[in-house]
């Protein structure tokens, strides 16, 4: 009796984790589908937004789509099949939005997305993307006028931090990290590149949570 018991507990243990497998994939699936705008399920805890989220969350959009990005990084490797599509929207933009008061990190949340999922394959595209400095994007409904400067390199200092999580993965970035360290005047980013070139240089793998 007591080896029947054992082995119908084996077979619900069993199905239950099967079950919890399913549902995780459905969730990622369905944040893939958010962080590209394509829809929106869940809010920044990860629970499912309510009937009345979009009237009550200002930037509405553009705030599902960088939560989205959050949660799949929360995931860490249960979110591989996110990787391509995040390197598109890390690729194409949007960047990160100046609303006229306050920053939405969207190229940021993406990057630091990719680094916490840590597929070697987005080593190359942030690198690439590191590169190439893009002011700003912005909202048609920002009141900023439309001669007004916008700020440049906002991602910069996520991208870096996302590299850091992949260690010794990430050697090749050394080299530019080390100009763009001369080049930049902005503090908070040297001392950002400087913990990233520790860690690859030292191969430093640690819990993305525990970064910085």
């Amino acid at each position: 009796m007591s080896a029947e018991r054992n082995l119908v507990i084996g077979i619900v243990i069993l199905l239950l984790s099967f079950s919890s497998v399913v549902f995780a994939e459905d969730d990622i699936d369905k944040l893939i589908l958010q962080v590209k705008g394509e829809a929106q399920f869940f809010d920044a805890d990860g629970k499912e937004l309510g009937f009345f989220a979009s009237w009550s969350i200002r930037h509405f959009d553009e705030e599902c789509r960088i939560n989205a990005a959050t949660l799949l990084g929360r995931k860490g490797g249960l979110a591989l099949k996110a990787v391509e599509p995040l390197i598109m929207i890390l690729k194409n933009g949007p960047n990160d939005i100046d609303t006229g008061d306050g920053i939405l990190p969207m190229r940021s949340s993406v990057a630091l997305a990719l680094g916490r999922i840590n597929d070697p394959k987005a080593i190359g595209p942030l690198l690439e993307k590191l590169k190439q400095s893009e002011p700003a994007a912005m909202l048609s409904s920002t009141s900023l006028a439309s001669d007004t400067p916008r700020k440049s390199g906002l991602e910069q200092e996520a991208i870096v931090r996302a590299l850091g999580m992949f260690g010794g993965q990430a050697k090749e970035a050394i080299p530019f990290l080390e100009e763009l360290e001369k080049q930049t005047k902005d503090e908070a980013l040297k001392g950002t590149i400087e913990n990233t070139i520790y860690r690859i240089q030292n191969d430093r793998f640690i819990m993305p949570e525990d970064f910085y």
